[in-house]
């Protein structure tokens, strides 16, 4: 079974699109949100 991970961004003209990320972006991100001030934060969620 593969995982799938999707990171919602902003792309150039202001739209917000779902980009799928490798294993490793996912785990860089998820790293990174620990370290953010809350108004910063991603929350997470599984579908």
């Amino acid at each position: 079974m593969k995982n799938t991970y999707l990171v919602k961004k902003q792309n150039d003209n202001g739209m917000f699109v779902l980009e799928e990320v490798s294993g490793t972006q996912w785990i860089e991100i998820v790293k990174r949100n620990k370290s953010l001030p809350k108004e910063q934060k991603r929350y997470f969620g599984a579908l």
